[in-house]
């Protein structure tokens, strides 16, 4: 499961199972996970939700999201002119272009298709070029909260397993990006700072423990 990771969120089984049988047709391996407990870690900024995550080996995202987008051409072929997108000013739909990551797959493909008939085409080389761009954007560590590092030193320092968690997360933290790549979540300064907190944390978790140990036999 180490080269498998969350190609897509949903609320429900049944919102997923379109893709899953896509998936099984074309024999594409994936995995699902589903999250029936909320989940609330504080510090590392994840909120309550329960969710169905759905997940691929990250050498076949691309092939994928292909897959479903040749899927969606099928269906828009009979699409209702009552669609939100037909209001969309053409600079509305090139947006959703340049940020495929934030849309449906079905307003992506629709978008394309509203343009074309507005005598705007956009060609494949030019979608390529602004998906290569918009991953280099998503590529680009974040700068997390600061109060986060604050708070990673103070429980450190105190030896507790918060500050590890903390510490650990700031570090080591990645996120997905479209194509399946990896990429750290914050920027090396964070990282630097969560490599140190880390360490502070198991030092003082270590010494809190020994301390413990001494005061028993003492």
């Amino acid at each position: 499961m180490s080269d498998f990771s969350i190609f897509k969120r949903f609320s429900t089984m049944a919102e997923a199972q379109q893709l899953i049988d896509l998936l099984e047709v074309n024999n594409i391996k994936f995995s699902l996970i589903d999250n029936s407990h909320d989940v609330d870690i504080t510090f590392t900024g994840n909120q309550s939700q329960s969710e169905i995550q759905l997940l691929l080996q990250q050498s076949d995202f691309e092939k994928v999201a292909s897959l479903m987008e040749n899927a969606i051409v099928k269906e828009i072929n009979e699409e209702d002119r009552s669609h939100y997108l037909f209001e969309f000013t053409d600079d509305e739909l090139y947006e959703i272009l340049t940020k495929k990551d934030e849309w449906s797959v079905y307003d992506y493909v629709l978008a394309q298709k509203i343009l074309a008939e507005r005598g705007k085409a956009v060609s494949e080389n030019e979608l390529e070029t602004l998906k290569a761009k918009r991953e280099e954007e998503l590529a680009q560590p974040e700068e997390g909260p600061q109060i986060q590092i604050f708070a990673g030193y103070f429980f450190g320092v105190l030896g507790g397993l918060i500050g590890l968690m903390i510490g650990w997360y700031l570090w080591k933290a990645k996120k997905t990006l479209p194509n399946g790549d990896k990429v750290p979540t914050y920027t090396q300064d964070q990282r630097n700072h969560g490599k140190t907190i880390t360490i502070i944390s198991v030092i003082a978790m270590v010494g809190t423990i020994f301390a413990k140990f001494m005061g028993f036999f003492g």
